[in-house]
């Protein structure tokens, strides 16, 4: 029997299947493990999502649901893969495939990325949204921790712990708004259950200012304040912060990350732009 709070350590099999490597994270009341799934021949690396039982969230268990059934609907090269999920002694257990790389938030500590990466990085996460986009799913959060490169130059979206099906009502007001305020699209607030994959193209537009710029378009110690900035203000022009960016870059992510949903580039629009930036 498993107890409550525990520590896996190196060698431990979870439900008989995972055997515990190393632990990689944590977060909120879950811990991520590196381990190796011992039901295929050879065994294969997983990263093993471990929940013990929730006591006080009543949430929990609908969002963990909510993360595995859009996630076990996408099967893409771009978006990371579940293998498996369920629970075993109250303990709620999801893995998806292993990637060795990093994201691009921990290539932001070494430098700002070049435009031409930049571009190579809307091109495939373009790819993700368009899968996405087929099977109605929208990902919410979507920023640079959420986007990583792997050793074989991969990009590949992760965590789609936020992830919903376009005109899905949300558990609560709480719920939606939660995210990171720097990426959040007005909409998230203005009109919450009405979001289509515009929302993520302005978060990406927002990511791709902060990659290659090294500041975000709107910032301020208070998380409130960031979002009215959203809502109300216009960021400091890309080429100001940015000034070996090419203009139609530039045009491309001022397309993302209009406003107005109704003025925001289409999905089939950002993929063209991009693709004429690589030409």
């Amino acid at each position: 029997m498993l107890k409550l709070g525990n520590n896996f350590d190196k060698g431990f099999v979870f439900n008989d299947r995972y055997e515990i490597v190393r632990e990689l994270g944590r977060g909120g009341n879950s811990c991520v493990y590196l381990s190796l799934d011992k039901s295929s021949s050879p065994p294969i690396e997983v990263a093993l999502k471990v929940s013990p039982p929730p006591i006080s969230d009543k949430k929990f268990i609908p969002k963990f649901l909510r993360e595995a059934f859009q996630l076990s609907r996408l099967d893409h090269p771009n978006i990371m893969k579940l293998l498996d999920f369920g629970n075993t002694d109250g303990f709620y257990y999801m893995a998806t495939g292993f990637i060795r790389g990093r994201s691009l938030q921990d290539y932001m500590l070494d430098a700002p990325i070049i435009e031409q990466s930049a571009i190579a990085v809307a091109q495939e996460v373009g790819k993700a949204f368009c899968h996405m986009r087929e099977h109605n799913v929208i990902h919410r959060d979507v920023k640079p921790d959420n986007i990583l490169i792997s050793e074989d130059n991969e990009i590949i979206l992760v965590d789609f712990g936020l992830a919903k099906e376009e005109g899905q009502k949300t558990l609560s007001v709480g719920d939606e708004l939660f995210g990171t305020p720097h990426f959040m699209a007005p909409e998230r607030v203005l009109d919450s259950e009405n979001l289509t994959i515009k929302t993520d193209i302005y978060s990406l537009g927002v990511t791709l200012y902060y990659i290659v710029s090294g500041k975000y378009p709107f910032d301020d110690k208070n998380l409130v304040k960031i979002v009215q900035m959203h809502l109300r203000k216009n960021p400091p022009p890309l080429k100001e912060v940015a000034s070996d960016i090419s203009p139609p870059f530039v045009k491309a992510v001022e397309r993302m990350m209009e406003k107005d949903v109704t003025s925001r580039c289409s999905l089939d629009e950002m993929v063209e732009l991009f693709d004429a930036l690589a030409e």
